[in-house]
């Protein structure tokens, strides 16, 4: 994710494809240092989910349940904080990604 523009870049280690969002959803990473003391940004659990469903939105004809499981196949949500998950939601300020993430709640209870 990044405030840039969207880009798309390919070296010899792979692919990398950065998906722009707004400057006031960019929140929830923290710093991390690799094993040469580079510092990058790694996004929480909970910011991942709502990033990955951020970018499913056009896919998601209907919000059920079940795509959680059977379609994303959602696994060890166990540690996951719900209330997060519902902040990181309404940073993007999105209806319909705000439903999404209160449904995903419903789901990680039920998995619980």
């Amino acid at each position: 994710m990044t405030t840039k523009k969207t880009a798309q870049f390919t070296n010899i280690v792979g692919v990398f494809t950065y998906q722009h969002i707004k400057v006031e959803a960019f929140q929830g990473y923290g710093a991390v240092k690799d094993e040469n003391g580079f510092e990058f940004l790694i996004a929480s659990p909970e910011k991942a989910v709502i990033d990955f469903l951020y970018l499913s939105l056009d896919r998601i004809k209907k919000a059920d349940i079940d795509i959680f499981e059977s379609s994303f196949r959602f696994q060890n949500t166990e540690d996951l904080d719900g209330g997060k998950v519902i902040k990181m939601a309404g940073l993007f300020k999105n209806k319909k990604l705000t439903k999404l993430a209160r449904l995903f709640c419903k789901f990680i209870r039920k998995e619980r």
